[in-house]
C-alpha cells in the first residue's frame, strides 16, 4: 500500500526536514512551503554551526499550525498500523547505514512486503524508494556522535479531531 503523498525535493542540502514536513502537510491540504519552515525554525548545530531543524522545532511548528501529533524517541514502533489509517508518518534516521553524525528526516508512505516506501527528499534517491525492513532499522539507530537525535524518532501528523 502506498499513501498518495505530494513528493517535495529539498532544495539545500540542510532542508530535509522542511520538505518532509511540507510533504506531510500539503497531504492534509496545508499549503506551506519548505523555505518558509526552514526561515521559520531552522537553528545551528551545536556541533556545527550550520543551520538545520531540530526535531524540537519541527514538533512546535506542528503544534503551533493547528495539528495534532504522536512523537516517539527509542523505543522501535511497526509503523504499518499508521500507515494502514492512512497516516504518513515523518522519521529521522541516519543519512547511510554507516553515517554516524549526520541524521536525514524521510517520510514513510507505505510498505510492501518485508519493506517500507518512503519519500526521501534528498536529490539522490526522491519518491517511493522501497528500503528493507532490515536496512529501514539500522537507518533508525541511535547515531552515538549525532548532531540531531535520530534513534527511533517518528513523527505522526494528525488534522484535529481525528483519531
Amino acid at each position: 500500500m502506498i499513501l498518495k503523498v505530494p513528493f517535495k525535493q529539498q532544495s539545500q542540502p540542510n532542508t530535509c526536514g522542511a520538505a518532509c514536513l511540507e510533504m506531510v502537510l500539503k497531504y492534509y491540504d496545508f499549503n506551506v512551503s519548505e523555505s518558509k519552515i526552514f526561515q521559520k525554525i531552522s537553528s545551528k548545530a551545536p556541533q556545527t554551526g550550520r543551520l538545520y531543524i531540530g526535531t524540537s522545532n519541527l514538533i512546535k511548528f506542528v503544534s503551533e499550525n493547528g495539528f495534532d501529533l504522536q512523537y516517539n524517541i527509542k523505543n522501535i514502533v511497526n509503523l504499518k498500523p499508521y500507515l494502514k489509517n492512512r497516516f504518513p508518518v515523518i522519521v529521522l534516521q541516519r543519512h547511510t547505514v554507516t553515517d554516524e553524525f549526520f541524521a536525514h528526516f524521510r517520510v514513510v508512505v507505505g510498505f510492501k512486503h518485508k519493506s517500507y516506501i518512503v519519500h526521501d527528499p534528498e536529490k539522490e534517491t526522491g519518491a517511493n524508494q522501497l528500503i528493507s525492513n532490515t536496512i529501514f532499522k539500522e537507518l533508525w539507530k541511535k547515531q552515538p556522535n549525532g548532531e540531531n537525535e535520530s534513534d527511533n524518532v517518528f513523527i505522526l501528523i494528525k488534522p484535529k479531531n481525528i483519531n
